[in-house]
């Protein structure tokens, strides 16, 4: 009779030691909301910023929380997809529920959002330009290169001249010239000179501008910009440092 008793206790004290299986807690499922939320998440510290929004934009639909719109449309300014994000953080400020933090946050994106896009249209460079950029250089530099031949020309002649009037025949006389052939000549230094100084200038003028334009629409931001962006778990939005 004790054998029966104890081998009974001991049978207890086995089963309350081991509990079955079937009485483990088990987490739950995440719901079909934050599985995409969590895998949007994902897909924007990976930098696959379209994904990440179409992921965030899903667990919205699914569950309309406002830090999945919000994290939606931050992608999207991300991914420089702006006028998605702008239409994104104007759904968030539509909502009468939205809190005052989110709210203030919304406003600051939207800000920068048109910053960067005004920085972008100044940036792009029309499609003549280049063309015409590239043209106006190489005329000027032609006109540049003429110049200098009409003032290098103009210099010789003037010193030739010169030296013609002061000419020595053997007798020790000076030859001089004519004065029609002395005035002739005169006119034409005078007339290299000052085409080939306008050419110069003129050039000089022309190839600058031209630089300007074609240099001045393609040229690229000469500040880069940084930032530091982590999002928080659901229903609190991200974090972001940086400058833009």
């Amino acid at each position: 009779m004790r054998r029966q008793i104890l081998s009974g206790l001991l049978l207890a004290l086995l089963a309350s030691t081991v509990p079955p299986g079937h009485l483990v807690a088990q987490p739950p499922p995440p719901s079909p909301a934050r599985a995409a939320y969590d895998a949007g998440a994902k897909a924007y510290d990976a930098d696959r910023f379209a994904e990440a929004a179409r992921l965030f934009h899903t667990a919205y639909g699914l569950e309309p929380l406002p830090v999945y719109l919000f994290n939606a449309a931050r992608a999207e300014q991300r991914g420089l997809q702006l006028a998605e994000a702008e239409r994104d953080y104007l759904r968030l400020l539509a909502l009468p529920d939205l809190p005052a933090e989110m709210r203030d946050r919304v406003a600051l994106h939207l800000d920068e959002i048109r910053t960067t896009r005004a920085g972008l249209q100044a940036r792009t460079a029309p499609a003549w330009r280049a063309p015409v950029g590239v043209s106006s250089v190489a005329a000027g530099g032609v006109a540049v290169v003429v110049g200098a031949v009409l003032v290098g020309v103009a210099l010789a002649d003037d010193s030739a001249l010169t030296a013609d009037l002061g000419d020595k025949g053997a007798d020790g006389l000076y030859r001089g010239l004519d004065y029609a052939a002395y005035a002739a000549r005169k006119d034409g230094i005078e007339r290299n000179h000052r085409l080939g100084h306008g050419l110069l200038w003129g050039g000089a003028v022309v190839a600058g501008l031209g630089s300007w334009i074609w240099l001045g629409g393609s040229k690229s931001p000469a500040a880069s910009s940084t930032a530091n962006v982590r999002l928080l778990p659901a229903g609190q939005g991200l974090v972001l440092r940086g400058q833009f």
